[in-house]
């Protein structure tokens, strides 16, 4: 368990520590997920690029085979 907290002495502690335990998670996981946006904001452009860019391709590829069907 996180923090060397064990699922026994969870239960053993008063509800005060407990909301206390359960607080201290909360506020780790959300520093956790604010450094995850920070990252997956700086691939936003790049993803985007690399999509627009294959959508392209894609889109060429198919015209060109459509008229190889046709010639």
């Amino acid at each position: 368990m996180p923090n060397g907290i064990s699922k026994e002495t969870f239960e053993g502690m008063d509800p005060d520590s407990k909301l206390n335990v359960l607080y201290d998670l909360a506020v780790d996981q959300h520093d956790c997920s604010c450094r995850l946006e920070k990252k997956f904001d700086k691939r936003q452009k790049y993803d985007l690029a690399t999509a627009g860019f294959m959508g392209l391709v894609g889109g060429f590829f198919a015209h060109w085979i459509e008229w190889l069907r046709n010639v």
